[in-house]
């Protein structure tokens, strides 16, 4: 994917706490409700995860297997809930989650459990869905200091609603066996973790309305506002480890220097995020230091620098080199936009959707690119490079690229497949004009158009603009045929954009 640079302006509505959702919907199966665990396109792919495995739970088998993918909090939740079911359970594992902290019970009995607090706070509240059922009572006591106890707070919340009983102990919890779970369908809150991005946003110049944010919630990353409006020159992000991406980018962008402590925990997540975003800031053109402790970044006041950006396939680190892009001085090339879905499918459309700044009265316009004739990548690419520096133009996005089979070309061309990507613009000039300079910029990329659907380095042909119509035979827009095309409707519903 491509995201252009410049401030944006717009509002979103935060999508629900995927934190939040686990716990209910946890409850909500274990009292006895099975009409909630249909999947839902609009899910993350971590609560897809946990209504799949649910749904395995119902099986009247005694050994089941549980699709976890990359969820952690899926994983470290039911693999005890799964024991005191009388599960035997294996569980399936992508990506990093076989290498991250990871306990599995197999044969779970009532007694003392003895965890770390500064490991994951998820190994805490699998174990209090799970000690409720066990014929017998138990206890949580804890190694070392609790983190991220606001994570526990809220499956305390939820247990209280479902009739689950646990007092809090001076080492921890005891937990009363034979307890019936009778919860009652709970509204979920509004996800704080992800509100940590537009707030970082904002932090940084662009005008960003933020709804849908639970005031009174127990997720501890609703300290993002507070700590990105002051930036303070020292963070203690153990408490907050999944606002650190989006925290360092608005230090990146502040002229001063900021030191952030508490850091362990952020090297066992989807990705090393200390390491990642040492290299992000530092290809942002921002330096940093990093020792055992501590990861310092030092701000600048100007623009970041554009370029190439590795995600490591974590939807934070993906989601806060969009943020940071805002503020470069030219195009911002990401590696992997889709691991966005792991927590916020939709925040990649709803970024692409959004004004500039500094342009009020500038026109939607939807491109298709193709390229099936010797370099393909390095054509596309150029091609968007040409088009983000046409005048009273500005470069939104471009989506991924794909491989496709060629369509409608003559036989003795059916073997050469084309690249293919969606570009999103805003622009000011006259529909025919952008068509006149768009076919300017195919000539210089080497287009020759001396046979029908013959091999072209480029073809870029405008798809809608606006909601602007017309039938001419220079132009007809919306265009006639893109609905039918998934080479054309695929990467536009990337950037947000879907065909009729």
């Amino acid at each position: 994917m491509v995201i252009g640079p410049g401030l944006r302006k717009g509002s979103v509505v935060v999508p629900p706490s995927k934190s939040h959702e686990h716990r209910v919907l946890i409850a909500n199966f274990l009292a006895g409700k099975r009409d909630h665990l249909s999947v839902k396109a609009s899910d993350n792919d971590d609560i897809k995860a946990t209504k799949r495995c649910l749904s395995a739970l119902t099986s009247d088998s005694a050994q089941v297997v549980l699709p976890c993918g990359e969820s952690g909090s899926t994983l470290r939740f039911l693999s005890p809930v799964s024991a005191a079911l009388g599960k035997v359970a294996v569980f399936q594992k992508e990506g990093r989650l076989s290498s991250r902290p990871n306990k599995e019970y197999h044969n779970l009995k009532p007694g003392i459990f003895s965890l770390e607090g500064n490991v994951s706070s998820q190994f805490v509240t699998g174990l209090l869905f799970a000690l409720p059922l066990l014929d017998g009572d138990s206890e949580i006591a804890f190694l070392s200091p609790l983190q991220s106890a606001g994570y526990v707070d809220m499956t305390l919340g939820v247990l209280a609603k479902a009739g689950i009983v646990v007092e809090k102990t001076k080492q921890g919890f005891r937990v009363k066996g034979r307890q019936k779970y009778g919860f009652q369908e709970t509204t979920i809150e509004g996800d704080s973790s992800a509100a940590a991005f537009w707030y970082a946003a904002n932090a940084l110049g662009n005008d960003i309305s933020v709804s849908g944010v639970s005031e009174s919630t127990c997720q501890p990353d609703k300290v993002a506002r507070e700590l990105m409006a002051e930036n303070p020159a020292q963070i203690d992000v153990s408490e907050c480890p999944d606002i650190f991406p989006p925290l360092s980018i608005v230090a990146a962008g502040r002229g001063k220097t900021t030191r952030f402590t508490g850091i362990g925990r952020l090297r066992l997540k989807e990705s090393d995020r200390v390491e990642a975003m040492r290299h992000v800031l530092e290809t942002f053109g921002v330096k940093t230091a990093l020792d055992e402790k501590s990861f310092t970044v030092f701000g600048t006041d100007g623009k970041f620098k554009g370029g190439k950006f590795r995600s490591y396939s974590d939807h934070r680190i993906a989601m806060s080199i969009a943020i940071g892009a805002t503020r470069a001085e030219g195009a911002v090339w990401l590696d992997n936009a889709s691991c966005a879905a792991k927590s916020y499918p939709s925040f990649f459309a709803e970024f692409m959707r959004m004004d500039f700044v500094d342009d009020a009265n500038s026109k939607l316009v939807s491109l298709s690119l193709g390229s099936n004739l010797n370099d393909r990548e390095t054509y596309l690419e150029s091609a968007i490079e040409r088009l983000a520096a046409l005048e009273q133009t500005f470069l939104v996005g471009a989506s991924s690229v794909i491989e496709t089979e060629p369509v409608d070309v003559p036989e003795k061309y059916s073997s050469l497949k084309f690249l293919n990507q969606a570009v999103l613009l805003r622009s000011n000039l006259a529909p025919i004009e952008l068509l006149k300079r768009i076919h300017a910029i195919e000539a210089k990329l080497g287009r020759v158009r001396l046979e029908k659907n013959a091999p072209r380095t480029i073809d870029i042909d405008i798809i809608s603009y606006d909601s602007v119509k017309c039938d001419t035979e220079e132009l007809v827009l919306p265009h006639p045929r893109a609905h039918e095309r998934d080479f054309v409707a695929g990467p536009l519903k990337e950037l947000g954009v879907r065909l009729k």
